[in-house]
């Protein structure tokens, strides 16, 4: 793929997650290297409000739609002879430390052992599965959804459980075209994305997808 191509890939299905978002009420962090970064819960207006303790619900919510998000760009993206992408998704829930540091450059970002621990949930997961931790996973086991108790040797921390969610759940999973709306016609982009004139040149903006096997 070239990077013009890869850009406008990208801008599409950021542009997915990120109205999903919104949907689902959690806050976008950043994207970063190959990574979609959000985290829900994590404001007093968000806990205040009828969303007191479901964020881990929303936050799974979340994940099973996105892939909805690369269903249907697999189904209509422009490129061709590209071969369908995937995802895989790491969620953890537990206490953070939120703010932002430094004089220049100003972004809000997480730390924490349970920002971490999502990392390693994500990195130790399958392709095209959402995996999830224990402490996650004990406030949404009731939720009517199937999940596949495994081991995996997380590091520095040796073998823990981890849930992955039954892929029935969102191997057919649609979104509402609300969510894809501008989004799904590629060639539309190229106006409003700054592109290099060189497809050699480095893209400052990726995305966590795979090629599928």
């Amino acid at each position: 793929m070239q990077a013009s191509e890869l850009v406008l890939m990208l801008n599409a299905i950021v542009n997915g997650f990120d109205a999903l978002t919104e949907k689902y009420e959690i806050e976008k962090i950043k994207t970063i290297g190959d990574a979609y970064f959000c985290v829900g819960g994590l404001h007093n207006s968000q806990m205040a409000s009828h969303h007191t303790a479901d964020h881990p619900e929303r936050v799974l919510r979340f994940a099973i739609d996105t892939f909805g998000v690369i269903h249907h760009y697999n189904t209509h993206k422009k490129v061709e002879n590209q071969e369908d992408i995937g995802i895989r998704i790491g969620i953890n829930s537990g206490p953070i430390v939120a703010g932002v540091i430094g004089k220049k450059k100003f972004a809000y970002d997480l730390w924490g052992d349970t920002v971490n621990f999502a990392s390693r949930m994500e990195s130790t997961s399958l392709s095209n599965r959402i995996q999830i931790s224990r402490s996650t996973y004990e406030r949404v086991y009731d939720l009517g959804l199937e999940f596949e108790e495994r081991e995996v040797d997380v590091k520095g921390k040796g073998l823990i459980k981890a849930y992955l969610v039954n892929d029935k759940h969102h191997k057919q999973v649609e979104v509402a075209e609300s969510i894809m709306d501008n989004h799904n016609d590629l060639s539309n982009l190229r106006e409003s994305v700054s592109l290099p004139s060189n497809d050699d040149d480095t893209i400052p903006l990726t995305l966590e997808y795979s090629n599928q096997e």
